[in-house]
């Protein structure tokens, strides 16, 4: 597939639009629009397409369809209606109003297309956002939350392997697992470990694994994951192990994880900060409605995951900016 060449034209319509953009030029999505640009990954998303081939839909207007849809909580199916009649949500794409809009299915499709590249685009936002001001090096926040599956976990389809346990091949989502939110709150699903600067609140790396990982041993894949090198990391006491301190001391980064044996005087400022990654985790659950997955699978999940990461660092470059949501 080839990418569609952009020859429109602005018309009548247009010149309409534009008056109801002027009217509604503080909505959210419009401030977005104004303080970052898709066209910043336009060369890396042109890469996944060739030059032969029906003519498809602008790959930078197609990612920032998908953003849309995650700032807004839609399906695909959703996505496809309202993008068709909603000046606002064309607007923030960059479809004019005379422009097609791609259906659910090509919406499915670009998903897809774009999961290798993800790694090269997730760097180059995290380094426009450092160059801009928000992500500093100084302090990493490490933590984790239960996503439930998206289909329930059917006893009469479970098994014992000859270890005793759980044999999963059977369950409609394979991938997901039994873990546990605290000794009392069992949840069967899978689990996204965050790590997120200390000073702006943006997330700078996403890892998804199933519900039964423990948190400690995601510390070292998320600080590797980061593209800069925090001096300072922190946690809860599921971070503070021998293997993760010698895991930091080889890095270079200082370890401010929680112990488990509670130390004699005032807790260091870290600690405290340590909770400031709940209400990512909020806005990410209630308002991007992750709490449960749409898809099934560990690598649709994840990717979810990361596009859940996307939008809220979206939204916080409002707050950064000084004009929250």
């Amino acid at each position: 597939m080839s990418i569609k060449a952009n020859d429109y034209q602005m018309g009548f319509g247009d010149i309409s639009a534009q008056r109801i953009l002027e009217k509604y030029k503080n909505h959210p999505l419009m401030r977005i629009r104004r303080e970052f640009s898709f066209e910043l990954f336009r060369d890396r998303l042109e890469a996944l397409y060739s030059n032969n081939g029906r003519p498809g839909f602008d790959p930078v207007k197609m990612l920032a369809l998908l953003m849309l849809g995650k700032l807004q909580n839609m399906s695909d199916n959703r996505l496809e209606f309202d993008v068709c009649g909603h000046v606002i949500y064309r607007a923030f794409c960059g479809f004019t109003i005379d422009e097609d809009t791609p259906d659910h299915s090509t919406i499915s499709r670009f998903r897809d297309r774009i999961q290798p590249a993800w790694d090269e685009i997730w760097a180059s936002f995290c380094d426009w956002l450092e160059e801009h001001g928000g992500i500093k090096d100084s302090l990493a926040i490490v933590d984790s939350t239960a996503i439930q599956a998206r289909t329930r976990f059917r006893k009469e389809k479970s098994d014992k392997d000859e270890n005793g346990k759980t044999d999963y091949s059977g369950q409609t989502d394979p991938d997901a697992r039994h873990g546990h939110k605290s000794a009392k709150k069992p949840f069967y699903g899978y689990k996204e470990h965050v790590a997120i600067d200390g000073d702006s609140d943006f997330i700078v790396a996403v890892e998804t694994t199933g519900g039964e990982k423990f948190d400690g041993d995601m510390l070292p894949p998320l600080i590797s994951k980061i593209p800069y090198l925090p001096a300072v990391v922190t946690g809860d006491k599921a971070y503070n192990s021998a293997k993760n301190r010698l895991f930091l001391w080889s890095q270079g980064v200082q370890d401010k994880t929680i112990p488990k044996v509670r130390s004699v005087g005032r807790p260091p400022k870290t600690h405290k900060q340590r909770k400031r990654i709940e209400r990512v985790f909020s806005v990410i659950k209630e308002k991007f409605g992750f709490k449960r997955t749409r898809f099934i699978g560990l690598a649709k999940v994840a990717f979810e995951a990361c596009l859940s990461a996307f939008a809220f660092n979206l939204v916080n470059l409002l707050t950064i900016r000084g004009s929250p949501v």
